[in-house]
Protein backbone atom coordinates (compact mmCIF):
# COMPACT_ATOMS: atom_id res chain seq x y z
CA UNK A 1 0.00 0.00 0.00
CA UNK A 2 1.38 3.47 -0.85
CA UNK A 3 2.34 5.94 1.85
CA UNK A 4 -0.65 7.67 3.45
CA UNK A 5 1.20 10.97 3.32
CA UNK A 6 2.54 10.67 -0.20
CA UNK A 7 5.85 9.19 -1.24
CA UNK A 8 7.33 12.54 -2.30
CA UNK A 9 6.41 14.24 0.99
CA UNK A 10 7.70 11.29 2.98
CA UNK A 11 11.00 11.37 1.09
CA UNK A 12 11.30 15.11 1.73
CA UNK A 13 10.63 14.73 5.45
CA UNK A 14 13.07 11.86 5.76
CA UNK A 15 15.66 13.84 3.83
CA UNK A 16 16.06 16.54 6.47
CA UNK A 17 14.25 14.90 9.45
CA UNK A 18 12.42 18.19 10.11
CA UNK A 19 8.66 18.70 10.26
CA UNK A 20 6.64 21.90 10.61
CA UNK A 21 3.13 22.66 11.88
CA UNK A 22 2.06 23.06 8.25
CA UNK A 23 3.43 19.60 7.44
CA UNK A 24 1.44 18.11 10.33
CA UNK A 25 -1.78 19.81 9.19
CA UNK A 26 -1.28 18.55 5.63
CA UNK A 27 -0.64 15.02 6.89
CA UNK A 28 -3.75 15.08 9.07
CA UNK A 29 -5.87 16.23 6.15
CA UNK A 30 -4.40 13.56 3.86
CA UNK A 31 -4.98 10.95 6.54
CA UNK A 32 -8.59 12.14 6.97
CA UNK A 33 -9.27 11.83 3.24
CA UNK A 34 -7.75 8.34 3.18
CA UNK A 35 -9.69 7.15 6.23
CA UNK A 36 -12.98 8.51 4.87
CA UNK A 37 -12.92 5.67 2.32
CA UNK A 38 -12.94 3.10 5.11
CA UNK A 39 -15.00 4.71 7.86
CA UNK A 40 -18.20 3.55 6.19
CA UNK A 41 -17.01 -0.06 6.18
CA UNK A 42 -15.97 -0.59 9.79
CA UNK A 43 -17.79 -0.72 13.12
CA UNK A 44 -17.49 2.60 14.93
CA UNK A 45 -18.57 3.78 18.37
CA UNK A 46 -21.49 6.13 18.90
CA UNK A 47 -20.79 9.42 20.65
CA UNK A 48 -23.28 8.48 23.37
CA UNK A 49 -21.32 5.33 24.16
CA UNK A 50 -18.11 7.23 24.92
CA UNK A 51 -17.03 7.32 28.56
CA UNK A 52 -15.49 10.51 29.96
CA UNK A 53 -17.30 11.18 33.25
CA UNK A 54 -16.98 9.41 36.60
CA UNK A 55 -19.44 7.41 38.67
CA UNK A 56 -19.29 7.53 42.45
CA UNK A 57 -16.78 4.67 42.47
CA UNK A 58 -14.54 6.61 40.02
CA UNK A 59 -15.26 4.24 37.11
CA UNK A 60 -16.45 5.88 33.91
CA UNK A 61 -19.99 5.80 32.49
CA UNK A 62 -21.36 6.38 28.95
CA UNK A 63 -22.61 9.87 28.10
CA UNK A 64 -25.98 8.37 27.11
CA UNK A 65 -26.52 7.31 30.70
CA UNK A 66 -27.26 10.91 31.76
CA UNK A 67 -29.51 11.83 28.80
CA UNK A 68 -27.83 15.21 28.25
CA UNK A 69 -29.06 17.89 25.84
CA UNK A 70 -27.12 17.81 22.57
CA UNK A 71 -26.53 20.91 20.48
CA UNK A 72 -25.05 20.60 17.00
CA UNK A 73 -26.43 20.66 13.46
CA UNK A 74 -26.20 17.24 11.87
CA UNK A 75 -24.99 15.55 15.05
CA UNK A 76 -26.69 13.36 17.65
CA UNK A 77 -25.76 10.97 20.45
CA UNK A 78 -25.90 8.25 17.79
CA UNK A 79 -23.28 9.95 15.61
CA UNK A 80 -20.60 7.36 14.88
CA UNK A 81 -16.90 7.96 14.48
CA UNK A 82 -13.40 7.75 15.86
CA UNK A 83 -13.63 9.61 19.17
CA UNK A 84 -10.66 10.59 21.30
CA UNK A 85 -10.37 9.13 24.77
CA UNK A 86 -8.58 12.26 25.97
CA UNK A 87 -10.17 15.45 27.31
CA UNK A 88 -9.07 18.84 28.57
CA UNK A 89 -10.86 21.33 30.83
CA UNK A 90 -11.75 24.63 29.22
CA UNK A 91 -12.70 27.74 31.16
CA UNK A 92 -14.56 25.78 33.82
CA UNK A 93 -13.69 22.70 35.82
CA UNK A 94 -17.11 21.39 34.78
CA UNK A 95 -16.47 21.55 31.03
CA UNK A 96 -14.47 19.00 29.04
CA UNK A 97 -13.25 19.33 25.46
CA UNK A 98 -12.48 16.40 23.18
CA UNK A 99 -12.55 15.63 19.45
CA UNK A 100 -13.77 13.11 16.91
CA UNK A 101 -13.66 12.15 13.25
CA UNK A 102 -17.16 11.12 12.16
CA UNK A 103 -18.17 8.29 9.83
CA UNK A 104 -18.73 10.98 7.16
CA UNK A 105 -15.10 12.09 7.53
CA UNK A 106 -15.83 15.33 9.39
CA UNK A 107 -13.63 16.71 12.17
CA UNK A 108 -15.71 17.54 15.22
CA UNK A 109 -14.90 19.51 18.36
CA UNK A 110 -16.95 18.23 21.30
CA UNK A 111 -17.71 20.19 24.48
CA UNK A 112 -19.16 18.32 27.44
CA UNK A 113 -20.78 20.29 30.28
CA UNK A 114 -21.42 18.38 33.49
CA UNK A 115 -22.49 18.94 37.07
CA UNK A 116 -21.37 17.30 40.28
CA UNK A 117 -23.91 15.29 42.23
CA UNK A 118 -22.52 14.93 45.79
CA UNK A 119 -22.84 11.54 47.52
CA UNK A 120 -25.17 11.06 50.44
CA UNK A 121 -23.60 10.91 53.91
CA UNK A 122 -23.74 7.07 54.01
CA UNK A 123 -22.22 6.93 50.51
CA UNK A 124 -19.51 9.41 51.54
CA UNK A 125 -18.68 7.27 54.55
CA UNK A 126 -18.25 4.36 52.16
CA UNK A 127 -15.67 6.35 50.19
CA UNK A 128 -18.04 7.28 47.36
CA UNK A 129 -17.28 10.48 45.44
CA UNK A 130 -19.19 13.10 43.44
CA UNK A 131 -21.08 11.73 40.44
CA UNK A 132 -20.22 13.62 37.24
CA UNK A 133 -23.52 14.06 35.39
CA UNK A 134 -23.47 15.23 31.75
CA UNK A 135 -25.96 18.07 31.22
CA UNK A 136 -25.18 19.41 27.74
CA UNK A 137 -22.99 18.36 24.83
CA UNK A 138 -22.10 20.78 22.04
CA UNK A 139 -20.71 19.27 18.83
CA UNK A 140 -19.32 21.51 16.14
CA UNK A 141 -17.79 20.63 12.80
CA UNK A 142 -14.55 22.56 12.48
CA UNK A 143 -11.15 22.54 10.80
CA UNK A 144 -8.39 20.48 12.35
CA UNK A 145 -6.56 23.68 13.31
CA UNK A 146 -9.36 24.53 15.80
CA UNK A 147 -9.23 21.05 17.31
CA UNK A 148 -5.49 21.32 17.89
CA UNK A 149 -5.88 24.82 19.34
CA UNK A 150 -8.78 24.04 21.68
CA UNK A 151 -8.64 20.28 22.19
CA UNK A 152 -6.53 18.00 24.38
CA UNK A 153 -4.12 16.74 21.71
CA UNK A 154 -1.28 18.04 19.57
CA UNK A 155 -1.18 17.13 15.87
CA UNK A 156 1.22 14.26 16.55
CA UNK A 157 -0.91 13.00 19.43
CA UNK A 158 -3.98 13.00 17.17
CA UNK A 159 -2.10 10.96 14.57
CA UNK A 160 -1.00 8.50 17.24
CA UNK A 161 -4.48 8.19 18.72
CA UNK A 162 -6.00 7.59 15.29
CA UNK A 163 -3.47 4.78 14.89
CA UNK A 164 -4.39 3.28 18.29
CA UNK A 165 -8.14 3.43 17.57
CA UNK A 166 -7.64 1.78 14.18
CA UNK A 167 -5.48 -0.91 15.77
CA UNK A 168 -8.35 -1.82 18.11
CA UNK A 169 -10.77 -1.91 15.17
CA UNK A 170 -8.43 -4.15 13.17
CA UNK A 171 -8.02 -6.52 16.12
CA UNK A 172 -11.80 -6.73 16.53
CA UNK A 173 -12.27 -7.44 12.82
CA UNK A 174 -9.54 -10.11 12.83
CA UNK A 175 -11.16 -11.81 15.81
CA UNK A 176 -14.53 -11.92 14.02
CA UNK A 177 -12.79 -13.22 10.88
CA UNK A 178 -11.05 -16.03 12.77
CA UNK A 179 -14.28 -17.02 14.53
CA UNK A 180 -16.18 -16.99 11.23
CA UNK A 181 -13.39 -19.01 9.58
CA UNK A 182 -13.56 -21.68 12.30
CA UNK A 183 -17.35 -21.81 12.04
CA UNK A 184 -17.14 -22.10 8.23
CA UNK A 185 -14.65 -24.97 8.50
CA UNK A 186 -16.87 -26.81 11.00
CA UNK A 187 -20.04 -26.29 8.93
CA UNK A 188 -18.29 -27.33 5.72
CA UNK A 189 -16.98 -30.52 7.34
CA UNK A 190 -20.31 -31.40 8.90
CA UNK A 191 -22.16 -30.80 5.64
CA UNK A 192 -19.72 -33.07 3.83
CA UNK A 193 -20.46 -35.85 6.31
CA UNK A 194 -24.21 -35.25 6.06
CA UNK A 195 -24.16 -35.56 2.27
CA UNK A 196 -22.53 -39.00 2.61
CA UNK A 197 -25.32 -40.28 4.81
CA UNK A 198 -28.23 -42.30 3.48
CA UNK A 199 -31.58 -40.72 4.22
CA UNK A 200 -34.14 -42.96 5.88
CA UNK A 201 -37.89 -42.49 5.92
Amino acid sequence: MPSTIGNKKLAKLLGNMLISDTDFLEILEERRILLKKYLGKITLKELGAMEYLKRRDSSLHPLNYDKPILVGDGFSMKTQGLFSKYTVNQGSDNTLITWGLTRQGKWALIKIDFELDPPSIPEKNMGRKDYERATKIVVKECPIEDIIKNGPCSALEILREMENILSLLVEARLKVYEEAKELHTAVKGENKILTMMKKVD
